[in-house]
Order: structure tokens, then sequence, then C-alpha cells
């Protein structure tokens, strides 16, 4: 747990501690991710789960920004042929993008690295947590999304976005079969502008 802990504290330091300037915007944001896994002999039932992210974004010119994003993520599947048994991945992602605003509109895109938290099994109601040798402890991936920012006065705004994810690593350790977690995010928040 104290891994896990330290994990935490150094992407909240990143965030906020890397730059400080005139033209940073902080953003707490939350949603679902419709999770879509890619499964290879097997035909997998997408699934919505939770998500939460912390955004930083820094000003380089006129309508581009560079943001660095950490947060929670969940990915879920069941497969077709066992409906009634869902696995469940969780992860700390952290993202680094580039970002073009145009008024209030603005789009985005860039990389992601999930970090490995744990894992279950769900069977009804009943629950087993996966073994580390099951899962790898590190995913990455590309994003690209679109958004739209209304002022609330105050440096207050609220942030309503959408990303499409695409993994580009398996997430299992298994020899016998693939899975990459693809995704849809639908995320509302609130941005602070300093």
């Amino acid at each position: 747990m104290l891994k896990l802990k330290s994990k935490i504290a150094l992407i909240i330091i990143l965030l906020t501690g890397t730059i400080y300037s005139q033209n940073l915007v902080i953003g707490l944001s939350g949603g679902i991710n419709y999770s879509i896994p890619k499964i290879t002999e097997f035909e997998a039932q997408k699934e919505i789960c939770p998500l939460i992210k912390l955004t930083s974004d820094f000003y380089l010119s006129k309508n581009f920004y560079l943001q660095l994003g950490a947060g929670y993520v969940q990915h879920s599947y069941s497969i077709d042929i066992f409906p009634d048994i869902n696995l469940t991945f969780n992860y700390i992602d952290v993202s680094l993008a580039a970002k073009y605003k145009y008024k209030n509109f603005f789009v985005i895109a860039g990389s992601m690295i999930d970090i490995y938290i744990n894992g279950a099994t769900h069977i009804n109601n009943y629950s087993i947590n996966f073994d580390k040798t099951f899962s790898e402890s590190l995913l990455y991936g590309l994003f690209g999304g679109i958004g739209f920012e209304l002022s609330l006065g105050r440096n207050f705004n609220l942030l309503l976005q959408s990303d499409y994810t695409v993994g580009l690593k398996d997430a299992t350790k298994s020899d016998d079969i693939e899975v990459k977690f693809n995704g849809i995010n639908f995320l509302a928040g609130l941005n602070y502008n300093f």
C-alpha cells in the first residue's frame, strides 16, 4: 500500500508543482468510461465503469496548452459465452496531451500510461482478487477528444469532455488470450484559472 501512496503523491506533485504560471488551469472531473475490450478469440461485452481525473493545463502559446493529467480509471468486461463472469481492472491513469482551444471549445490528443492497482473476477455476488502474475503492471495507449468550457465567473469554468482511448498493450500476462482496453470517456467537472 505504501508504494501506491508514493505513486499518488508523486503524481500530485508533478501535476501541481511542475510549473507555476498566471496561465495555469487546474481541473477536477469525473464521469464514465464505456470500456470496450478487444479480446482475441472471444466476443467481449462492453461495460460502463467509473473515471476520475485531475488535470493541469499549462499555457504554451495562443490557443495551445500542454495538459498533464492523473486519475483513476476502471476497465471491465465479460465474455459472451460466460456472461455471469465479469473481470474488473483498476488503474491510476497518467496522461500527457496537447490541447487546442478556440473560444469555448477545444480538441485534445495525447498519450496515457495506466498503472495497475488491483483487479478481480466477479461471479454473481462473489469476488476473487487477481494474483499479480495475471495482470500487466503498466499499460500504455493514445487518446483524443473534444470538449467545451463554460465560464461560471470568478475564475471557474464548467468542463464537458468526451474522449476515445486506444490501448496498445495487452492487459494480461496470459499466453492464451490478449486483452487491450479501448474506451469512450464522458467527463464533467470544474476548472479553475489562476
